[in-house]
């Protein structure tokens, strides 16, 4: 069985789940998720986030590909116009999720509220389809002027692929009531992160297309990604440093509190994104271990798995930190927020809520997972049938 068969087999599987977990959310509620008043973006718009990395990652290769001098990316292309239309959608189904029915995206459509970052960062998702649907067509199409096409559409390609993951940073750089999100560093960061992410998922296909025997024929190409994801990992990590150092050492409470959140509650997640980061640098940075297929692939595993550790620290300490505070005898407390929900003996305020995803929002999330997959599997075989080689 070749590998875009068991991709496409896994993906089905594991979307029939979670549409079966989205019916049942969908009959019951947002209370079967894990998330309340103070903290009403959770695993759902932690993974929006995590799918327009991988979509936007993957139209940049792509343009990228085209773009660029040489061609070394060029056996790539196919692969990476395939996997930023599978995270576009992967994202909408995503969104989806959060909203609870179906019948609310119906009302966002008939009385939008312009006011709303969200909105145009769907219609800036619906731009992106379109474009990378033109890209994936074009790819699996054969005509005399086809070169010609791909690079029109990659000089499109190209600035919607770095307006989508901008506007997305801006939805959250925009809310000024959380002292995480509001900086021109936290864009900076948005943008290094989300095409790492992408590179390493265009990695991660390209590798399970062609398969490991032809590690040494697609070299250059998977090089030239491995030098992308470097650049923006190392720019990640600078920038989340530099971003912490006004923080630390601060005597503003919310200041405080949020760098007690990091490296207290959240700390272990924190310093997993780190290690997993520099563990991928080291393994893309070393040309013995590059040019092998496993360490390759565990390389971009873990660059995925930071990626999306990394969407979470976005929420949580965030959410944590409140702005409002009361003076009680001369110590500033946090302002308490309504849970939402009453259980007879317990309080229905809160100062602190400590997420984590609940059964339903992980099983959920196969919904998305299930349907990039789904079309990793199709676009792969029809690569093929093109006339690509896969092992």
């Amino acid at each position: 069985m070749n590998n875009y068969r068991r991709i496409l087999l896994c993906g089905l599987a594991a979307f029939a789940i979670g549409v079966m977990a989205w019916v049942y959310q969908g009959m019951v509620g947002l209370n079967v998720t894990n998330l309340s008043n103070s903290f009403p973006w959770g695993n759902y718009v932690a993974s929006f986030e995590f799918f327009i990395g991988v979509a936007a990652g993957g139209l940049l290769v792509f343009s990228l590909a085209y773009v660029l001098k040489g061609n070394e990316l060029r056996p790539l292309a196919p692969i990476a116009a395939a996997t930023a239309l599978a995270g576009g959608v992967a994202a909408v189904l995503a969104i989806l999720s959060d909203m609870g029915m179906a019948s609310r995206l119906y009302r966002v459509l008939i009385t939008p509220n312009l006011m709303s970052p969200m909105l145009w960062e769907m219609m800036m998702v619906a731009i992106f389809l379109v474009v990378a649907v033109l890209a994936v067509f074009f790819q699996l199409t054969k005509k005399e002027n086809s070169e010609a096409l791909h690079k029109k559409v990659a000089y499109v390609a190209l600035p919607v692929s770095l307006t989508m993951p901008l506007i997305a940073a801006l939805l959250f750089a925009t809310q000024p009531s959380h002292d995480w999100w509001s900086s021109v560093m936290f864009v900076v960061d948005s943008m290094v992160a989300t095409f790492a992410l992408g590179g390493s998922v265009v990695f991660l296909f390209s590798l399970l297309y062609f398969g490991k025997k032809n590690m040494q024929e697609n070299e250059k190409a998977y090089t030239r990604i491995g030098r992308i994801v470097i650049i923006c990992l190392v720019a990640h990590l600078f920038v989340t440093l530099l971003e912490l150092l006004p923080f630390i050492g601060s005597q503003v409470p919310a200041n405080q509190q949020l760098i007690s959140l990091l490296f207290g509650k959240y700390g272990g997640l924190f310093v997993l994104e780190f290690i997993v980061s520099i563990g991928a640098i080291a393994i893309y940075g070393t040309k013995k271990y590059a040019g092998q297929f496993w360490f390759s692939f565990g390389a971009g595993i873990a660059v995925v798995l930071g990626g999306f550790v990394h969407r979470l620290l976005v929420l949580a300490p965030a959410f944590n930190t409140y702005g409002l505070t009361l003076d009680v005898g001369g110590n500033l407390w946090p302002y308490p927020i309504a849970t939402g929900t009453f259980t007879e003996g317990s309080s229905s305020f809160e100062t602190f809520w400590s997420y984590v995803p609940s059964f339903t929002e992980w099983v959920l999330m196969l919904l998305p997972v299930g349907a990039a997959l789904v079309l990793i599997g199709i676009l792969f075989n029809k690569i093929h049938e093109k006339g690509n080689k896969v092992l």
